[in-house]
């Protein structure tokens, strides 16, 4: 599986945009636009359900009478739940809030069963309800944590989507030069006009690209966990 790095991203934008003027600060810029279109991109796979491209699972065990398992250390790049089932016998767990699963369940100590019903996320822990009574395996699929990307990092997808993290990256990349109060970060501010015009070309034929993204995202903030059904 092939991935594309940082260095290489923003090398091709300045190469494809002719501006070969050694600009630190136009590298450090066109740095956020690419964490931008990771973003995005990530965004994009949870709203297509394309979870192969962001998701990963792991399993842990539970701790008999116990109402929670802690997963801080048992699944370190962790960032929202997707489906949750128990291991032996694959039965969905339905996950809710944990608000409405404190509502259910006021006293752990006061319900136990086999295989609990329902679980919460809360503060690097996860709740279940009914406390199960005895040492479950439980299986998690999740979306992956997505990092903040360095100059010296790699793309966190595969190079075949290197044209969409482009064509949004440009697309970032010029609208932060339109603003006024921001070119004069750029140390070559004379050629800021001329790097901003290329990055329209480019957006422009990229524009077709970028749309698979921006008309199929759904206006929410975040991926909601979904019902197992």
């Amino acid at each position: 599986m092939a991935k594309t790095t940082v260095e290489v991203l923003i090398s091709d934008i300045k190469i494809l945009a002719d501006y070969s003027i050694q600009d630190p600060a136009l590298d450090s810029l066109i740095l956020k636009a690419i964490n931008f279109a990771v973003k995005r991109m990530k965004q994009y796979f949870l709203d297509e359900g394309m979870f192969d491209e962001i998701g990963a699972h792991d399993t842990f065990s539970t701790v008999a009478s116990q109402e929670y398992v802690d997963i801080a250390t048992e699944t370190i790049d962790f960032d929202e739940a997707i489906i949750l089932s128990e291991r032996t016998n694959d039965s969905p767990i339905e996950i809710i809030s944990f608000k409405e699963y404190r509502e259910r369940y006021p006293d752990p100590t006061a319900n136990k069963t086999a295989t609990p019903d329902v679980a919460a996320f809360f503060a690097n822990r996860l709740y279940l309800g009914p406390t199960p009574s005895g040492v479950i395996t439980l299986y998690l699929d999740y979306v992956k944590l997505v990092t903040k990307l360095t100059a010296s990092g790699t793309l966190p997808y595969e190079d075949k989507y290197d044209e969409l993290v482009f064509a949004i990256a440009i697309e970032h990349l010029v609208k932060w030069l339109n603003r006024s109060d921001r070119q004069a970060v750029l140390t070559a501010r004379e050629d800021v006009l001329m790097l901003k015009n290329e990055l329209i070309v480019l957006a422009v034929k990229n524009i077709g690209v970028n749309r698979q993204v921006q008309s199929r995202r759904e206006e929410v903030p975040y991926f909601a966990p979904r019902k197992v059904v």
